[in-house]
């Protein structure tokens, strides 16, 4: 099998093992000789690249040079520096290449949902913001969407879909209807708040905005069911330190589903089942939480 510069050689489970492997020969590089086996995490990439006659997938077999070209693909706001990925010309922050190496270990091959993440980050209009979001996404291995949105949870009264409520009453808009009550949660709608009455500052507790938590926050105050939630990282207004980065008010989210256990993966594929049976989990270990007006 070959190409213009190019040949390769294909080994399906080679030896027994399971594993397959590729040899690749290009005579006009100064490394000749290029060779990977289906546990390279730019596997499927590869095997494309030399079927399509593509001499850039060379680039691919180093897991960093593969990285940057997959990546500089894109968009034309992410580039390299020889040592570091780039973002309008700004190194990226730590916890994103941290998120990147645990697409890499996951296995994962599209990276174009973390490109959208960095972007929906650079858009967030507030320098502050985007610093205490950084905060909130340190504490723990978060979860985005194929959107590049974050997927967070939310704690709700109750165990049917039809009425979920917030679990404190305020001022907001579901799906553009304005409510001053509990908040209705009925996943597939979108619920808002004007972002200039969302609190910004993260030394103050128990203020105004919408609030969605990491797994472990979102079920301990839920007197019912556990939801899933988008945040556009646009959205996100502050990181309250009471609560040691585990919540974030934002001006808006998505309610998707009930959720039993906790996202692992670093790239969720996201189900909206807007129709049929959605599930609840039941929380009997709810302690009373003095939050009146906040939501």
């Amino acid at each position: 099998m070959s190409n213009t510069n190019i040949s390769y050689h294909l080994v399906r489970d080679n030896g027994g093992t399971g594993v397959d492997t590729v040899t690749a020969f290009d005579p006009s590089s100064s490394t000749p000789i290029y060779q990977t086996d289906s546990r390279h995490p730019h596997w499927v990439a590869i095997l494309e690249g030399l079927q399509n006659n593509d001499p850039s997938v060379l680039s691919l077999f180093d897991v960093k040079k593969g990285l940057k070209t997959r990546v500089e693909k894109l968009s034309d706001r992410v580039s390299w520096d020889g040592e570091n990925v780039l973002f309008d010309g700004d190194v990226m922050d730590t916890v994103i290449a941290d998120h990147l190496k645990r697409c890499l270990e996951a296995g994962v091959n599209d990276y174009e949902p973390v490109v959208k993440f960095w972007e929906k980050i650079a858009s967030n209009p507030d320098t502050r913001s985007r610093e205490q979001l950084f905060k909130w996404l340190r504490s723990h291995s978060f979860t985005i969407t194929e959107e590049g949105d974050i997927l967070g949870y939310k704690g709700v009264q109750g165990y049917d879909p039809e009425t979920f409520k917030s679990q404190h009453s305020g001022e907001a808009y579901v799906d553009g209807v304005y409510y001053n009550d509990y908040i209705p949660n009925k996943p597939g709608t979108v619920v808002t708040m004007p972002r200039s009455k969302v609190a910004n500052d993260p030394s103050v507790a128990c203020h105004y905005g919408l609030h969605v938590g990491d797994w472990t926050y979102a079920k301990q105050f839920a007197r019912g069911a556990v939801l899933e939630v988008h945040v556009n990282p646009r959205d996100v207004v502050s990181i309250p330190s009471d609560s040691s980065q585990r919540k974030m008010r934002c001006c808006r989210y998505e309610v998707v589903k009930v959720r039993d256990a906790e996202s692992k993966r670093p790239i969720a594929t996201v189900e909206k089942p807007w129709q049929g049976d959605v599930g609840y989990v039941v929380d009997d270990d709810y302690d009373d939480y003095d939050e009146d007006g906040y939501y």
